[in-house]
């Protein structure tokens, strides 16, 4: 189909592309095989009301220790970590990223994401608190 070329074509270009259609139209069903074709793992956000930044950027976490993992990382006794979102994975893995029933987001968490739509596509994480190398994403 049509929008499966356009999809194919944004891949092959390294440019992002929007979606646009009736509920079950096959938007994420395209997304989906295309992944498979390029051999590419397909991050996918589902958005809803109260969807936030966090949710596709990661946020601090707390750190869940056991016996096992305890003993092996004396230099780290931290009770939070930073745990990446669905969005820097994507970036990291240069991978594909989906995100779906974007309208319902709030306009204030989409803001967030326009950096990654420049053409330089680069990310600062301001929200992992630590140096400028591990705040920045492209």
């Amino acid at each position: 189909s049509r929008l499966a070329i356009l999809c194919a074509l944004c891949i092959e270009f390294d440019e992002p592309a929007l979606l646009v259609g009736e509920t079950g139209c096959g938007k994420t069903t395209i997304c989906e095989i295309l992944s498979q074709i390029n051999k590419q793992k397909l991050f996918t956000i589902n958005c809803h009301t109260t969807t936030e930044s966090a949710d596709f950027l990661g946020s601090i976490r707390p750190v869940r220790r056991n016996e096992q993992n305890s003993n092996s990382d004396n230099n780290n006794p931290g009770l939070f970590e930073w745990q990446d979102g669905a969005l820097v994975c994507s970036m990291k893995e240069g991978a594909l990223f989906l995100i779906d029933e974007i309208s319902l987001a709030d306009d204030s968490v989409l803001e967030r994401l326009n950096s990654v739509l420049e053409p330089e596509k680069e990310l600062v994480l301001a929200e992992k608190g630590y140096n400028n190398e591990d705040q920045h994403i492209d």
